[in-house]
C-alpha cells in the first residue's frame, strides 16, 4: 500500500511543480516587490503591454511600472498596462495605507486613461482626478484632485 502511495505521489510530483509556475498574467516580480515595499495592492493578474509601432512616442512613453508616495506619505504604484493609438491607455491605479489620511486598507482599481498634451488624465470612481507628467525619462509628477484638495507626488519607472 505505501509503494503505491509513493508511485501515485512521484507521478503527481510533475503536476504540483507546474502549477507553482507563475502565470503568464501574474505580476512581474520587480512590480510585486516594488508594491510590497511600499505597501501597496496588487491584482492577481497584471500584464504590460509592448506598445504597437503605431502608438505615437508621447504616448508609449509612459509604458510600464511607476512607483513612490504621494506627499512621501502613502503608497502608490501605477501601472499602465496597454496604450492604444487612439491615446488611451488601460491602467492599474494601486495605494497602500496612510493611517493619517484614514486611509487604512490598500487597494487597485483598473481604469481607463487618455493622454492629451503630454499628460496621462485618469478619473477615478471616487471623483478625483489624477494627472501624470513626465519629468525626464524615468520620473512622474502628478497631481491628485478630489474635492478641491491637492495632493503631489512623484513616481520613478519601476525596472527589472
Amino acid at each position: 500500500m505505501r509503494l503505491l502511495i509513493l508511485v501515485v505521489a512521484l507521478a503527481l510530483l510533475p503536476l504540483c511543480s507546474a502549477s507553482a509556475q507563475p502565470s503568464e498574467d501574474a505580476p512581474p516580480a520587480f512590480l510585486v516587490q516594488a508594491a510590497k515595499d511600499l505597501g501597496v495592492a496588487l491584482p492577481p493578474r497584471l500584464r504590460i503591454s509592448k506598445p504597437a509601432e503605431d502608438v505615437p512616442q508621447e504616448v508609449a512613453q509612459f509604458s510600464g511600472g511607476w512607483g513612490g508616495r504621494w506627499e512621501g506619505i502613502l503608497g502608490h504604484v501605477l501601472v499602465v498596462e496597454e496604450l492604444r493609438p487612439d491615446y488611451t491607455a488601460s491602467i492599474v491605479y494601486a495605494w497602500g495605507t496612510a493611517p493619517q489620511w484614514r486611509i487604512t486598507k490598500a487597494g487597485w482599481t483598473r481604469v481607463r486613461g487618455a493622454i492629451l498634451k503630454g499628460e496621462l488624465l485618469l478619473a477615478l470612481s471616487n471623483g478625483a482626478r489624477v494627472t501624470y507628467q513626465m519629468r525626464g525619462e524615468n520620473t512622474l509628477e502628478a497631481a491628485y484632485v478630489v474635492s478641491g484638495q491637492v495632493t503631489h507626488g512623484t513616481f520613478q519607472r519601476l525596472k527589472e
